[in-house]
């Protein structure tokens, strides 16, 4: 919660990337490499919504956090836009189970 910025582990490398909810949580502009295919949805939905930055590679990581650094009104927007992602999703448990619930009760 006290960074500036959170850039996703293991998204720059073939590892999957790590999962970025919880530094949208509270509303941190969020970086990810290329790699996120443990979270593909996710990143789609986040890029969508204007609530994250996706990378190609270590340059561009490092060109992307000096712009949203010298631009802390789009950093904002984007941890914003993470925030509201969040929170259009929340209770997806309670809608699956209500979705399951009748066929397995039968």
């Amino acid at each position: 919660a006290a960074a500036s910025l959170v850039f996703v582990g293991k998204s720059l490398c073939d590892k999957g990337g790590q999962n970025i909810i919880e530094p949208a949580c509270v509303g941190k502009p969020v970086l990810v490499g290329p790699h996120m295919r443990n979270f593909h949805r996710i990143v789609k939905d986040f890029l969508s919504a204007e609530a994250m930055v996706q990378v190609q590679d270590a340059k561009d990581l490092g060109k992307q956090i000096r712009h949203l650094l010298e631009h802390s009104i789009e950093a904002e927007d984007l941890g914003k836009n993470a925030v509201q992602m969040v929170q259009s999703k929340a209770g997806a448990l309670t809608r699956t189970v209500s979705i399951v619930s009748p066929i397995v009760k039968h």
